[in-house]
């Protein structure tokens, strides 16, 4: 992904531009409006997760029309009151989104929101009604560069659509699809349009699927877990972005039994035992995950969400506030690695994307080494067994190519972008900023 996002007059950011990838990490102090951006972005990346509308949404929205927005301005209004930021927005607030997408604006209470394929999906609908079958081929896997997981989908739809009174199992799927060519298969005008329809559902699904926010108050959610149905019958003031979050919780809880969490602290493992989360530090030794240490409770959660994503769906976006949250600087940047080599890197429809927020200067060491790595193991001359020694260091699923990064500081109500583009790194001086004014601390010390 790449993505120009720009906010300003929202709450503590007064002006900010950023130019989003597929990791993006947001440092800086308290209250300096990094999770505003995030939960900004979170809502912008997945317009039709908020903007969908049912009979029921249009009679609300008709209850609230004196106030002369439009349905989608009341409605992005709600995502916001969702995420708890609702009271950020003014009259002179403008968010923008542009992605290869779609486009999303909210100003002066309205929103313009510019699906970018629909150009391309009239076109190939102009085209195959004019029996152009040759264009609309070419339009077809145009898409599919772009779209790795339609080519399995069109297959699928296809096999379907050529044997009607057949009934197939998984493995024939999957058969049909290994040897399905879109470039050298020949298509009728019926069968060009199901490949539009598919084409739209793509689109559709890839616009709707919410990004999933992790909240720094992740803690208390393995507490709420069970709780859920009461809470929210008893109208607990709990926020909602804080409710879902714990709603995805259980559900990956309830598919998930275990969880080798060795990569923190060797021998230990996560387990579900009589419906009851549990840390196994041995076989014989074992602790409620409520009653085990604060960095288990913060990281349990987190952990379980992302590995416990389905894998047939394999584009998410996460945005995980405070990674760092109880951890001790090494599981810090272990922490970091395990999240980065469970990511994955493709095309529109099978790429996940990861937005962190922090405090923590070790969090951008962590991802300065993975990107340093990607650095030397693209150098002029490297060879196999240079490639072996860095992997040796650190392992090439958590090399990190520049390209699919940016990091921002977050202060003074804006965002200073503190990747450097020429060497592909973070700066030291953002990184060594915090030591280097506790060192002078001790050095004026030292003099006194």
């Amino acid at each position: 992904m790449q993505a120009k996002f720009i906010v300003k007059n929202f709450g503590p950011i007064e002006h900010a531009e950023l130019d989003l990838r597929n990791v993006n990490v947001f440092i800086g102090p308290q209250s300096s409006g990094k999770s505003t951006l995030a939960k900004l972005y979170t809502i912008c990346k997945s317009p039709l997760s908020f903007l969908e509308k049912d009979d029921l949404e249009w009679k609300k929205y008709l209850e609230r029309s004196e106030t002369g927005k439009s349905f989608e301005a009341l409605k992005f209004e709600d995502a916001l009151r969702d995420l708890n930021i609702h009271n950020f927005i003014s009259s002179k607030s403008i968010i923008e989104f542009d992605s290869e997408l779609h486009s999303f604006k909210y100003a002066r209470g309205k929103i313009l929101f510019n699906r970018k394929f629909e150009i391309k999906f009239r076109q190939l609908e102009s085209s195959i009604e004019a029996l152009e079958l040759e264009r609309s081929h070419e339009i077809i896997l145009e898409f599919s560069r772009k779209l790795s997981f339609f080519r399995m989908q069109a297959a699928f739809s296809l096999l379907d659509f050529r044997n009607p009174n057949n009934k197939f199992n998984i493995k024939e799927y999957l058969d049909f699809g290994g040897s399905f060519s879109l470039e050298s298969d020949v298509f009728s005008k019926e069968e060009l349009h199901l490949l539009l329809v598919v084409l739209q559902r793509t689109e559709i699904d890839l616009l709707s699927s919410a990004t999933n926010y992790i909240p720094a108050e992740r803690i208390i959610v393995p507490i709420l877990s069970g709780a859920l149905f009461g809470l929210m019958n008893n109208n607990v003031p709990i926020p909602k972005h804080i409710l879902t979050f714990a709603s995805e919780y259980e559900k990956h809880f309830e598919n998930l039994d275990e969880l080798d969490l060795g990569f923190i602290k060797k021998g230990t493992q996560f387990k579900k035992v009589n419906g009851q989360a549990r840390l196994f530090y041995s076989a014989k030794k074992s602790v409620a995950l409520s009653e085990s240490a604060t960095g288990f409770q913060s990281l349990i959660p987190l952990i379980l969400t992302i590995v416990g994503r389905s894998s047939w769906h394999a584009n998410g976006s996460y945005v995980i506030e405070e990674p760092e949250i109880n951890l001790f600087p090494k599981a810090q940047y272990s922490l970091v690695k395990y999240l980065e080599q469970e990511r994955k890197d493709g095309n529109l429809d099978n790429t996940y994307i990861h937005t962190y927020t922090t405090h923590s200067p070790y969090i951008l060491s962590a991802f300065n080494n993975m990107l340093y790595a990607f650095k030397i193991s693209v150098r002029e001359g490297v060879t196999a067994g240079d490639f072996d020694k860095i992997a040796s260091v650190l392992k090439d699923e958590n090399w990190l190519n520049p390209e699919s990064f940016n990091a921002y500081s977050i202060q003074n109500g804006t965002a200073i972008q503190i990747l450097d583009r020429e060497t592909g790194l973070i700066g030291d001086n953002v990184i060594d900023e915090i030591s280097d004014e506790m060192s002078d601390d001790f050095d004026r010390l030292m003099d006194i």
